[in-house]
């Protein structure tokens, strides 16, 4: 049975270092791609009212301020990138995804049984620890990697850039550009 190898984001926005960083994971592990786009969500408290590091990682992550576009326009701009990137067209597979803190089984459904997950300790290192050690401890197979993701690209500078009325794009693939400008800028000006 195929093994496919998962990397989660929530893209908030897609920029080039993300592209970098998916071509580094083909090239690394040679099997296909499947980038889960977390969908907008908040974590379900546990039974017991604890938070373990993971849930502190994923609340900060998840508040809205930090989740400007919606579900729909980050797979679009996804699905553009991917189409226009001969490497990726052919190994990556787009989808969306509920956080596993919002609810496990349901975080699952739509994956392949078999699964490898890639967390990246080249940016963010206490959250990617604390999500390889989530999953791990969820009975998933998953691997460290270390290299950088970003080349540089900060998706909270993004953020506060674009709401300020930043017009460069350069931060995305040029296949996407259009569409930001003409789909997404009003999520990030108030006017959507």
């Amino acid at each position: 049975m195929q093994t496919f190898l998962i990397s989660t984001h929530r893209l908030q926005p897609l920029h080039r270092g993300h592209i970098h960083y998916w071509h580094l994971l083909v090239a690394q592990f040679k099997m296909p791609l499947i980038i889960c786009i977390l969908r907008n969500a908040t974590r379900a408290p546990r039974a017991d009212g604890s938070l373990t590091e993971f849930d502190k990682h994923s609340d900060f992550a998840l508040q809205r301020s930090r989740n400007p576009l919606p579900n729909w326009e980050r797979l679009q701009l996804v699905s553009l990138a991917l189409k226009s990137d001969p490497i990726l067209n052919d190994m990556v597979t787009p989808i969306l995804r509920s956080p596993a803190d919002a609810g496990w089984e349901q975080s699952i459904v739509d994956l392949p049984q078999n699964r490898l997950w890639a967390f990246n300790l080249g940016d963010e290192v206490e959250f990617a620890t604390s999500k390889f050690t989530h999953y791990r401890s969820m009975g998933e197979k998953a691997v460290e990697v270390n290299y950088p993701r970003t080349l540089g690209f900060d998706g909270s500078k993004i953020r506060e850039g674009v709401t300020k009325g930043r017009k460069d794009l350069e931060f995305l693939p040029d296949a996407c550009h259009p569409y930001f400008a003409e789909q997404c800028l009003g999520y990030f000006g108030g006017t959507k």
